[in-house]
């Protein structure tokens, strides 16, 4: 009876598709065969009820292929390095008999991108090197749980002007530390630094980050002299480990607005009640529509532009949750609004019938400051979020 059934919806769809009639709303009279009724559930005109508001989430930000920096458009990015020095044998014998002089040491980082006011000048003068104390993991920092970091005293020797690069010298003392624990962990240490902005800065800063082939990511250039030999060397090092982590609240938001941006992890969730899909249908379709604010937005990586949507598989509150893994959509950006087929995920909320809304977030974010306004469930109605579901209704 069932393989009779399926057999029938499928050439009643078939038969619909050639029909020229746009599917009917709820309430209207039933289109197709007793069997097959196709139906629209539109959040606006069937006055769905809405929900949404917007919060604060911690995350690390290690992951990510940029590393953001500066004090900048209400928040501050510190920067985490550690480099990883391996020396040949006859300079890890140098380093034990003490018979290298350490000549000049600094660090070097590659422009990627800056969000904010690049036609003014970045003030390096206003960047401190502090060094880190404990061992710490690029994938788990966070603001909220830092290492041990030693902010009595800069660590940087120099702060030249950049040119399409950032140099920043470091004081002997620290480098040789760094160097000598390639051959003596018990005795010297080598966690790395921090480098932080104290005072404002136009716009920040998109730093190429660790990379797999190395290319542009941060480097340790170190010169020194063999003292049994005068001989002179240079050589540099990448990063082991790199991250970055914002410190900054959240923006003040007009009733009628959320909004989402990435590091500093702020993420909007949007609810709809869809108690109104009746049961035993299958939902064919579903879009969401979302009007933004772009007089607002900041968008320093175009190819970030774009808004994830995902589901919850566990809600305790807006920032406590348990994200699904498998499941997610995108909202992509025309003509003043994000849009985007969200058919897996209502059909997940509606088979599973645990609807705590959805999830809006940056489409990376990890990365940048990417900020994108956009009115919420308080907004007018012609501009309020819009959900369209398209089911069939099967009897």
């Amino acid at each position: 009876m069932l393989k009779t059934k399926i057999i029938t919806l499928l050439a009643a769809i078939l038969l619909f598709a050639g029909c020229s009639d746009a599917p009917s709303s709820v309430g209207v009279d039933d289109l197709g065969s007793d069997l097959l009724k196709v139906k629209v559930l539109n959040s606006e005109t069937d006055s769905l009820t809405q929900t949404s508001s917007t919060f604060r989430r911690i995350s690390p930000l290690g992951a990510a292929s940029f590393a953001l920096f500066g004090n900048a458009l209400g928040v501050r990015s510190d920067l985490l390095l550690q480099f990883i020095i391996n020396f040949d044998e006859a300079t890890q014998n140098a380093l034990k008999k003490d018979s290298i002089m350490l000549i000049s040491a600094r660090i070097v980082l590659t422009r990627a991108y800056a969000i904010g006011d690049t036609l003014q000048s970045f003030p390096v003068s206003a960047v401190n090197g502090y060094r880190i104390t404990s061992a710490w993991d690029p994938l788990k920092v966070k603001i909220d749980s830092l290492p041990n970091i030693d902010f009595s005293a800069d660590i940087f020797s120099s702060k030249p002007n950049p040119d399409s690069l950032y140099y920043f010298g470091i004081k002997p003392e620290i480098a040789l530390e760094w160097m000598k624990n390639s051959v003596d962990t018990v005795n010297f240490s080598n966690n790395g630094l921090m480098l932080r902005a104290g005072a404002p800065t136009p716009f920040l800063i998109g730093f190429q980050g660790w990379s797999a082939d190395g290319s542009n990511a941060p480097r340790l250039e170190l010169n020194f002299k063999f003292l049994s030999s005068n001989k002179d060397t240079t050589v540099s090092f990448r990063t082991l480990s790199d991250a970055h982590v914002i410190d900054g609240g959240k923006p003040a938001l007009n009733p009628d607005e959320m909004m989402i941006q990435s590091g500093t992890a702020i993420e909007s969730r949007l609810y709809f009640d869809l108690s109104k899909l009746p049961e035993n249908v299958f939902i064919n379709n579903a879009e969401l529509i979302i009007v933004a604010d772009t007089t607002k937005q900041m968008i320093g990586n175009k190819d970030l532009n774009g808004i994830s949507v995902g589901i919850f598989d566990e809600l305790t509150n807006d920032s406590t949750f348990v994200k699904t893994s498998l499941y997610s959509a995108n909202l992509y950006y025309s003509n003043g609004k994000y849009s985007g087929n969200l058919t897996t995920l209502v059909r997940q909320l509606y088979t599973k019938k645990k609807n705590f809304g959805f999830l809006l977030t940056t489409s990376n974010p990890t990365e940048g400051l990417e900020t994108i306004y956009l009115k919420n469930s308080n907004a007018g109605s012609a501009i309020r979020p819009r959900l369209i579901i398209t089911y069939t209704k099967m009897d």
